[in-house]
């Protein structure tokens, strides 16, 4: 039954806006729908987010590798911020160092060239890394015995000829070099067997 409605005289009136009514219950109905279709469409915005994620990283690491050189081999050069670093040779050594706090299943010497073509000295010696099978390596208090301890500087304009030493427990080894105060530059040789 409908309400009657009646004026301050008691006369009755006839409510206008009954089709406010409707209007007002499409209005909160099209807010319902709009809410649930964003709530369903919820994981399509989370996937078009990790989309746009996954094209900024991609975009990102296709940056990454345009400032990295493809996977050099021994022999081949990459240069850097006016620096030169080639890999010479490789080995592997029965050596051990008896005070060495590790024991790894091999030992790799590798033999480089840093060519310093900037207008500074150069500190070299901890800007590689070895991976292997993926995991960082450390690397093995071995050399000296040619004189060369693995670190140094080298004047502007000069070149040093270095080894440096990693202890080896895997197959897939990677030397990775990335000069001192490199903004994200980097070169990587594939030193598996």
């Amino acid at each position: 039954m409908a309400k009657k409605y009646y004026d301050e005289n008691g006369n009755e009136v006839k409510r206008k806006g009954g089709c406010l009514k409707w209007v007002g219950i499409a209005l909160v109905a099209l807010l319902v729908i709009g809410v649930i279709g964003s709530l369903l469409s919820g994981g399509d915005d989370s996937n078009t987010t990790n989309n746009d994620q996954d094209t900024t990283e991609q975009q990102s690491e296709s940056t990454e590798e345009d400032n990295t050189a493809d996977t050099l081999a021994i022999g081949d050069t990459a240069e850097i911020n006016g620096i030169k670093f080639t890999v010479n040779n490789i080995e592997f050594t029965d050596e051990r160092n008896q005070f060495a706090e590790s024991n790894p299943e091999r030992v790799i010497r590798i033999d480089y060239t840093l060519e310093n073509g900037q207008d500074e000295d150069y500190a070299f010696g901890v800007d590689t890394q070895l991976y292997v099978d993926g995991k960082q390596a450390d690397t093995y208090p071995l050399g000296g015995t040619d004189g060369d301890i693995g670190f140094g500087s080298v004047s502007a304009g000069r070149t040093v000829d270095s080894s440096v030493y990693y202890g080896v427990d895997g197959q897939d080894i990677e030397l990775e070099w990335r000069p001192i105060f490199s903004t994200g530059d980097k070169a990587i040789w594939k030193l598996s067997e």
